[in-house]
């Protein structure tokens, strides 16, 4: 699903910022700053899980193995 959202940009030099900026921080020009709508393409999400063929998703508590961990003793 694309999500819209608006970049602007200094039409004086064309850079580009995520928010309105009263001032183009690259050619200093005041007020130039116009809003342009871009929509965003959402990526699956994919966890090392579910990439190696394992199915992501709870687990319950007795089928959790402990790993042996070294504790380290502070005063």
């Amino acid at each position: 699903m694309a999500k819209t959202r608006a970049v602007y940009f200094c039409s004086a030099c064309g850079f580009e910022s995520a928010r309105w900026l009263g001032r183009c921080p690259q050619c200093e020009a005041w007020n130039s700053f116009d809003e342009r709508p871009f929509s965003v393409t959402a990526k699956a999400h994919r966890t090392a899980a579910t990439r190696e063929g394992r199915k992501s998703g709870p687990i319950a508590l007795h089928e959790i193995t402990s790993a042996s961990v070294d504790r380290v003793r502070v005063g």
